[in-house]
């Protein structure tokens, strides 16, 4: 017979139940008590899956979140830095879109196309396809 192990602060069951067909030997208040703590581990699973795939408050974190700038002059760069990142990344990979040139130098889009309109201008850069 198995021996079953009862969570801490539930009394000792009087009789085991055995089900018709054999199977488990836990009381029903046993098992009820079982059932619940596998409902608390799934719901805890669950709502850990909730809480790592909701967006981000930065607000609501401790984790420092720059503020997106909306000029060089705010992010404390020129034109021509980000020009020159811009062109090595491009040199370095061959191909790339606005938004990977973006990501790679970690400003908003909005302002590395400006940076890349001049490129085109300047005839540094070929925009390929549409």
């Amino acid at each position: 017979m198995t021996q079953l192990s009862q969570p801490a602060g539930f009394p000792t069951p009087v009789a085991p139940v055995v089900p018709p067909g054999g199977g488990s030997t836990e009381t029903p208040r046993v098992a009820s008590a079982l059932a619940d703590v596998s409902l608390d581990e799934l719901l805890n699973k669950v709502r850990g899956q909730i809480q790592r795939t909701a967006p981000v408050d930065p607000k609501a974190t401790d984790k420092f979140v720059p503020i997106e700038p909306n000029s060089f002059a705010e992010a404390q760069l020129s034109e021509g830095q980000v020009e020159g990142l811009v062109a090595k990344f491009l040199l370095s990979t061959g191909t790339a879109t606005g938004r990977q040139c973006a990501d790679q130098v970690a400003l908003p889009f909005k302002l590395i196309d400006e940076v890349l309109a001049q490129m085109k201008t300047d005839q540094l850069v070929v925009y390929r396809g549409s």
